[in-house]
């Protein structure tokens, strides 16, 4: 399942120049062929899920598609404020 996401956010993200990828510090090899594709469309945000998120609501604020990758429960339970107020009180793509 990881291998068919990592192709589908990679073609994806080379026909739409509004995708961006942010990644919890996990899966980085994962994302090599995204990398080699559009480097400057790719942030390793380290062990800072709730940063990454609102990170995520801010390139949304500016046009961007952002989508971030890490552990499910991290990308949630660890972000619920970020997602609550950043994400979903401005009814952003993220």
């Amino acid at each position: 399942m990881r291998n068919a996401f990592a192709r589908e956010i990679t073609a994806l993200a080379v026909e739409d120049p509004r995708i961006v990828l942010l990644s919890g510090d996990i899966g980085n090899r994962l994302f090599d062929n995204y990398k080699k594709e559009v480097p400057e469309r790719f942030f390793n945000c380290g062990v800072a899920e709730a940063n990454m998120t609102g990170m995520a609501a801010g390139m949304a604020m500016c046009g961007l598609r952002p989508v971030t990758y890490t552990i499910a429960t991290f990308n949630t339970y660890r972000c619920y404020e970020q997602i609550r107020l950043d994400v979903c009180y401005h009814n952003l793509p993220v």
